[in-house]
């Protein structure tokens, strides 16, 4: 018998973790059988070639001798939000309160709770081809049928808003984008982020710009759509920013992200939060 809801018992596949499973196995074979593997670059997953640095690593030894460790609010820590909201304005450029940020178990944690607060059973979600694996698992999660809009390799993997606009219906409900990109690493010029959040307007959709790749450019610049918001524009809620720790401080195993929107949809967003997991730990934010 199957329990649970058919859409999660049917997730997608995710094609990362099972090569990446394939790859754990046929080296651990190799080394049973005494062969010395030439050195690899491990491509299937966003994994720093570096360790958490240390000061990181201080900070949370720290917090366990000298804090209490309790619950705490499961929107994360004032002190730590208030040092995004500073980090928001100096690197991605935009201005938001403390309030309207979130701590999340990663960029993970930070889109499906965006995406559960936005969409449910019978929505439509605009997402890219090629995209991140987990975009898929966390949509059948809502309930909500993903909707391919290509990237063209041709065009320095790029979307055509044009070709987008024969793919929205009337049970289209949000656009997410990528940028920088994963897997594809592609950068979108400011021209195109302001397309593509005109394109969100004309429609009416909720648009989610998955910005973990934030603070690894080795070409071009990231522009954040946040930038081209007024603040009560961004208030309103229809533009959602994820961001993660994972990448620029080699902290994927310790699973912190934020996400940022307008308050009203961000009181949502926390409901989410505290259903989940109540909040993140205290020693990892402090970090």
């Amino acid at each position: 018998m199957k329990v649970g809801k058919q859409q999660i018992y049917d997730l997608p596949i995710n094609d990362i973790t099972t090569l990446g499973s394939l790859a754990q196995l046929l080296e651990q074979e190799a080394k049973a059988r005494g062969e010395v593997l030439p050195p690899a670059v491990r491509l299937q997953i966003g994994e720093p070639s570096f360790r958490t640095p240390e000061h990181i690593r201080m900070a949370a030894y720290q917090s366990i001798e000298r804090e209490p460790l309790t619950y705490g609010p499961a929107a994360g820590w004032s002190w730590l939000r208030e040092l995004l909201a500073a980090k928001i304005e100096r690197v991605n450029g935009y201005a938001v309160e403390p309030e309207q940020i979130a701590i999340a178990a990663g960029g993970t944690g930070a889109i499906l709770a965006a995406l559960t607060a936005t969409v449910g059973p019978g929505d439509e979600v605009l997402i890219s081809d090629p995209h991140w694996p987990q975009y898929l698992m966390q949509l059948a999660c809502c309930g909500a049928t993903a909707v391919h809009y290509p990237l063209d390799p041709r065009n320095e993997w790029l979307p055509d808003v044009a070709k987008m606009e024969r793919l929205v219906t009337p049970r289209t409900r949000l656009l997410i984008i990528n940028s920088p990109g994963n897997p594809t690493g592609a950068v979108f010029p400011a021209h195109l982020m302001a397309e593509l959040l005109d394109f969100a307007r004309r429609h009416d959709l909720y648009l989610l710009s998955d910005e973990c790749y934030d603070e690894l450019i080795f070409e071009g610049e990231h522009v954040s759509p946040a930038t081209m918001l007024s603040c009560d524009e961004f208030n309103a809620g229809r533009v959602i920013c994820v961001y993660t720790f994972s990448k620029t401080y080699a902290m994927t195993g310790w699973r912190i992200g934020y996400v940022v929107t307008g308050r009203q949809l961000m009181k949502t967003i926390v409901d989410v939060l505290n259903a989940s997991y109540t909040n993140i730990s205290t020693l990892v934010q402090r970090a």
